[in-house]
């Protein structure tokens, strides 16, 4: 089976948007799938546009409610925000997990070498000049 992966950022619950989301996804028979909270941060377009962040207690309902629909359609949940069907977990984290070194490569990207962490500069302007940390 060709592994696929689908991610998902949730925040809207009212009128079964999340439901349908979700039964839309599944459709799709993705062999991972992650879920992500929506956090809106001061001075976005989302933040301007007046949407502000979810109750914590709708967001944990939410939260449930993926992690509930998702075991009854074999998803196996093994991290916080990722499920996999049997043989479909994802390795990319496991270089994080088990403190494997790593390089960051581009505008704001980490890596983690001889025991450093380091991110490189999210200033396009700096980027461009060779400052790269």
């Amino acid at each position: 089976m060709l592994s696929f992966h689908q991610r998902m950022i949730f925040y809207f619950y009212y009128q079964n948007i999340l439901k349908k989301d979700l039964k839309m996804m599944l459709k799709l028979k993705p062999t991972h799938i992650s879920t992500y909270s929506l956090i809106i941060e001061k001075n976005t377009l989302v933040d301007i546009k007046g949407y502000r962040n979810i109750d914590e207690d709708l967001e944990f309902a939410m939260y449930e409610y993926i992690c509930k629909k998702l075991k009854r359609k074999g998803y196996r949940h093994y991290e916080v925000s990722n499920f996999a069907l049997d043989g479909y977990n994802s390795l990319h984290n496991l270089t994080y997990w088990n403190n494997n070194e790593y390089y960051g490569f581009g505008l704001g990207a980490s890596g983690f070498l001889e025991n450093v962490r380091y991110e490189n500069t999210r200033s396009i302007t700096k980027y461009f000049k060779g400052e790269y940390v």
